[in-house]
């Protein structure tokens, strides 16, 4: 019976130990749950780079489309970043135009729509337009000479502005349309 208890003893003492290590252990998860919001205020400005080519040639960039661009840096309210480095920030071109005879060149706008945090779409306020080169009055010019002369468009010879691109990698700047409370997990 005495042999009873000291293993009892011993038992009821792991128990509480191992209750102990498994508090101890589930508290910074139960922390990591925990939520806190920040505010972030309307005109917050972030810094986002594009993801893939956008062009008008061929007609790939059309009215309505969507791409996606990412945030270059973290934004900071409060000592806490609040919309991470490498956030997805989508656009929608809103007007285009092709490239054209007589040195046209293509062009399109495009706004920023919202920034995704966590699930969380933060509308943005950026309207941009992107146009490629082109010279028409002095290829106008050109052409006008070539047409006098017989060579113009009726020879097949056409001046043609380029068309309008965003590359990988370039940069923009935006803002937050409005405030937002941002929640962050801890």
């Amino acid at each position: 019976m005495h042999q009873t208890i000291k293993t009892l003893v011993v038992v009821i003492l792991a128990t509480a130990q191992f209750e102990a290590i498994a508090q101890t252990n589930s508290s910074p998860a139960s922390e990591e749950t925990k939520q806190k919001e920040v505010y972030v205020p309307a005109g917050t400005p972030l810094v986002v780079s594009n993801n893939t080519r956008i062009t008008t040639k061929n007609h790939q960039a059309e009215l309505g489309d969507r791409f996606y661009l990412t945030t270059v840096y973290d934004v900071t309210v409060e000592g806490v970043v609040t919309i991470p480095r490498g956030s997805a920030v989508m656009a929608q071109i809103t007007w285009r135009t092709g490239k054209g005879v007589f040195g046209k060149s293509g062009k399109f706008d495009f706004e920023m729509r919202h920034v995704d945090v966590r699930g969380q779409l933060i509308p943005l306020a950026g309207k941009f337009r992107q146009s490629g080169s082109g010279s028409t009055a002095a290829t106008g010019g050109v052409a006008i000479a070539g047409m006098a002369t017989g060579v113009g468009i009726l020879g097949g010879f056409f001046i043609t502005g380029k068309s309008a691109e965003i590359l990988p990698g370039q940069q923009f700047e935006t803002i937050t349309a409005s405030g937002a409370a941002i929640k962050i997990y801890k």
